[in-house]
């Protein structure tokens, strides 16, 4: 499976949104997490370590419950990225 695939796999189970939808999140996530757009069509093993910790931060329970707070150690442009506030 590619990360796109891996990525949008809870989404799916849960039915979350439309096929369309779920496209939308995983490119809006591989975003937050400071990774390419097109990271989505590659595999896990052609990451680097730093890359894969993005990839699982962006599989994250986050991705179903965009309320929670999700943050890593990486520089502080990624991680004001990849941080999400809860609005409750």
């Amino acid at each position: 499976m590619n990360v796109a695939s891996i990525i949008s796999e809870p989404l799916d189970i849960h039915g979350i949104g439309s096929k369309a939808d779920r496209k939308a999140r995983v490119l809006e996530l591989l975003d937050l997490v400071g990774l390419d757009r097109n990271a989505g069509t590659r595999y896990p093993h052609e990451f680097s370590g730093g890359q894969r910790q993005r990839f699982g931060i962006a599989l994250s329970p986050s991705s179903l419950l965009p309320g929670l707070g999700v943050c890593h150690s990486g520089d502080r442009s990624h991680k004001e990225k990849a941080t999400h506030r809860a609005d409750w």
